[in-house]
């Protein structure tokens, strides 16, 4: 990627505007694209490891990375790095991206103890015939070494592994290769059982420590010879894991049991005979792995009396169209995925625990336990969440001082009022929800999120960023492009891009399309497409509305630059007001919604335009006779101007330089800066009359204002006083 591209993206993260530096004046469509911070930051880059180079990028957190690929390889040795240093601190790789060393020519790869989750296709089909995993790594997508033709040597000896994703090794020496006892282990995971027993111990097919606690997905799918397995000290089991052992009959000691993923026993003999007898429930120790009981008088699924307290992956997808759950009175865990999966919605509208009703006002009572709370992710995807969310929501909109509305309401409101959602609102989700995968702790989805915040993924930012505007009245929707997600606004009759996932930087706030667009990585766009979670009603435009302005282009001109300065400068001088609201809510630099002179600070400290000021053609801090000459000669084609000298010119801010621009340069010859009294010259009288306008005995007209303000920072008061003395 190119770094200069990088660099000119990510300062609008880190610095709160700067100016446009690489646009031509009057090019079409030239926007605020090139921006510089004072301190480069960037937010991928290279790094060299061992012998090998690696590309990474910055994850949302600001201080931790993940790796993205493999650049280039010198080694066939190929040890991931821990940490990169960037923007001159060191971050912690806690992440490896999918398909990082898919195919790759390289003979070991070692995993780093920071890295917390590993992609899918990590290294399918590599010639690597070794491969060592930290002891912190939690999840590991499908497909991690499939079908690696060498790999012989997996080495693992932590605890933390909680997901070991479909078809890790299948298709390598490694999977093909059980011990004695007929296993393939890692570390305390059984990968695979190739045994004939028909009675099986898993703890007895370790060879040595560690014992097996966890079972990976299909470890035993289709074993037609097992009839009876003992499940002591066994923690997980994985998706399909007995799947298709149709002579199972008998499974012991299932008490450790804290997890049991999709499929775990579907169509053995045993869970068949459980669900036959049982009309549909199927209870293994104290996990409930299926339930279907639908009183159909009350329309409820009554659990209360289950001595359960774990309940499964999907093992209530068939009562999620209940009116009413009532919850087993000894739960304590639920599924996250035991409705289906957490991206589909549920039916139910009331939840009982402890045969009491669940409500907004009482989900957080001792009563519960911390049960409600805890399980919010399984429970939140429903018409009962979107209850509680909706009670969130309005509490958090009163206490910005705004009220429920409802989708679709953006025209009722003024331009202004819009603004002044979306941007509270932006800080809000901004500073109270921090970035974090559900597998790492954070929230499952959005609803989770607004209820209990734990931390939220990208698309949960952009879905608890457009739930609460749309609730508010005002038009959003949700992008999705490749990996990432943010949000479109409306505000009057234009959209604007925010992201609220990258608030701390401080974030993509009130941007245009073409902003976004600059660079690809995970988490800045390169296409944008429109997701199936954009509300129904959306779904008739033919694509995502085009964003024409960025936060700082005050005269709408498609570019943010020194002329913008100028506009703005006139309005906080009360010069020559902004009356147009689209123009005022551009100059909100600062996102504070105040529009003053703190913002015209944030535009003059641009590096870009520095002490330049609209009327200074030769840039050099003042504006005489000689910027006349220079404009002259430019009009006349006798020399050039560069971009900053030309944004100079147009002292009319109307967007051309011509010859009304030089009329208005001679009159700043014929009454300079500090000529407070307009009368050609400057001297006591201009301070006198200065010093009764600060202490409110005198008016200024509005040119006077303009020249009264010699340091142009939007402020008349005795700094002006200083400097006008000395040109006394």
């Amino acid at each position: 990627m190119k770094a200069t591209l990088k660099r000119a993206l990510i300062s609008v993260f880190a610095v709160s505007l700067t100016f446009s530096s690489a646009v031509i004046p009057n090019m079409p469509g030239a926007s605020m694209l090139a921006m510089e911070a004072s301190a480069e930051t960037v937010t991928a880059g290279q790094v060299k490891y061992g012998g090998n180079t690696f590309s990474y990028s910055l994850l949302a957190s600001g201080n931790t990375v993940k790796l993205t690929g493999i650049v280039s390889l010198t080694e066939a040795t190929c040890p991931l790095p821990s940490s990169v240093t960037v923007n001159g601190k060191s971050c912690a790789v806690v992440e490896i991206e999918k398909n990082f060393a898919q195919n790759a020519n390289i003979r070991t790869i070692s995993i780093p103890d920071s890295v917390k989750k590993i992609g899918f296709n990590f290294a399918a089909g590599a010639k690597i015939e070794s491969v060592s995993i930290g002891k912190n790594v939690r999840e590991i997508g499908e497909s991690f070494c499939k079908n690696s033709p060498n790999l012989r040597s997996v080495s693992y000896s932590g605890t933390a592994l909680q997901t070991l994703g479909s078809y890790a090794f299948e298709g390598t020496p490694f999977y093909n290769k059980p011990n004695a006892n007929g296993a393939v282990t890692m570390g305390e995971w059984l990968i695979r059982y190739t045994g004939t027993a028909a009675n099986v111990r898993v703890l007895n097919l370790a060879n040595n420590k560690p014992d097996i606690h966890k079972i990976g997905s299909r470890a035993f799918y289709n074993n037609k010879k097992l009839t009876s397995v003992n499940l002591n000290g066994i923690q997980i089991i994985g998706s399909q894991a007995f799947e298709g052992c149709g002579n199972l009959s008998k499974i012991e000691d299932g008490y450790s049991l804290t997890s049991v993923e999709m499929n775990g026993f579907y169509n053995t003999d045993w869970f068949n005979t459980q669900n036959d007898n049982n009309n549909g429930t199927v209870i293994l120790g104290r996990v409930l792995l299926k339930y279907k009981t639908i009183d159909s008088e009350t329309n409820t699924a009554d659990m209360t009396n289950l001595n359960v307290q774990y309940i499964a992956d999907n093992a209530l997808r068939f009562v999620r169209k209940a009116q009413t759950i009532k919850l087993p009175n000894s739960i304590q865990t639920i599924d996250d995925n035991a409705f289906g999966t957490f991206t589909e919605k549920s039916s139910f509208e009331n939840v009982y625990l402890f045969n009491q009703k669940v409500t907004y006002s009482n989900y957080k009572s001792s009563a519960f336990n911390g049960i409600i709370v805890r399980n919010l992710g399984a429970l939140s995807m429903s018409k009962w969440g979107e209850q509680m969310a909706l009670s969130k929501g309005t509490e958090i909109l009163s206490s910005l001082g705004f009220s429920c509305k409802g989708k679709g309401l953006t025209n009722r409101y003024s331009v202004r009022e819009t603004y002044e959602i979306i941007r509270k609102l932006y800080h809000y989700v901004g500073k109270n929800h921090h970035y974090k995968d559900h597998f790492d702790g954070g929230s499952v989805n959005y609803i989770e999120e607004l209820l209990e915040p734990k931390g939220i993924v990208c698309l949960d930012y952009a879905e608890l960023y457009m739930y609460l505007v749309e609730l508010a009245g005002v038009n959003a929707e949700c992008v999705r492009s490749g990996s990432h997600s943010f949000n479109v606004v409306q505000v009057g009759t234009d959209w604007f891009y925010v992201d609220t996932c990258w608030y701390t930087y401080p974030g993509l706030f009130m941007v245009n399309r073409k902003t976004v667009e600059l660079e690809k990585n995970d988490h800045i766009v390169d296409s944008l497409e429109q997701s199936v979670r954009i509300p129904s009603e959306m779904f008739t435009l033919s694509a995502i509305p085009e964003s024409k302005y960025t936060l700082g282009d005050v005269n709408r001109d498609g570019q943010f630059d020194i002329r913008d300065a100028a506009v703005f400068r006139k309005h906080v001088l009360n010069s020559k007001k902004l009356t147009d609201s689209k123009k005022l809510i551009l100059s909100d630099v600062n996102k504070d919604g105040k529009f003053n002179s703190a913002d015209l600070k944030i535009m003059r400290d641009s590096s870009h335009v520095g002490s330049r000021m609209v009327g200074d053609v030769n840039n050099d801090g003042k504006i005489n006779s000689a910027d006349v000459t220079k404009l002259q000669n430019y009009l006349l084609g006798k020399v050039s101007l560069d971009e900053q000298s030309y944004y100079a010119a147009d002292i009319q801010i109307d967007g051309t330089v011509d010859s009304y621009d030089l009329v208005a340069a001679r009159r700043f010859v014929t009454n300079p800066m500090g000529d407070v009294n307009m009368d050609g010259k400057v001297d006591t009288t201009d301070l006198s009359r200065l010093s009764a306008f600060i202490n409110n005995n005198a008016t200024l007209e509005s040119d006077g204002k303009e020249r009264a303000d010699i340091n142009f920072d939007g402020l008349i008061n005795s700094t002006d006083v200083s400097l006008i003395k000395k040109l006394v």
